[in-house]
């Protein structure tokens, strides 16, 4: 999927989740996908994957409003929006 452009995490886990998808990512040769680590909702009930992203993955950065700015500012015309899960990130936003 070469339109992907950007990846905000939901239901975040300390920033792993964001971590997590960074590693698989770059396991498909995507480095070019920015990964924003969104809110954090304190459920750790479904978290499965601790320890999985290498210790070199680093922690990703948080702005979402920033990072969606980025994306739409670098393309001309509409901009796909695919929300799964709740979404506490664009509803946070101060847009």
């Amino acid at each position: 999927m070469p339109e992907l452009r950007l990846v905000v995490t939901g239901d975040e886990v300390d920033g792993e989740r964001a971590r997590f998808v960074r590693y698989l990512l770059g396991l498909v040769g995507r480095a070019d996908v920015e990964v924003v680590a969104g809110a954090d909702l304190g459920n750790r009930r479904l978290w499965f994957v601790d320890g999985v992203a290498p210790a070199r993955v680093p922690r990703q950065a948080t702005d979402v409003v920033g990072a969606v700015e980025k994306v739409c500012a670098a393309v001309e015309g509409p901009v796909r929006w695919v929300g799964i899960g709740p979404l506490t990130n664009l509803a946070a936003s101060p847009l």
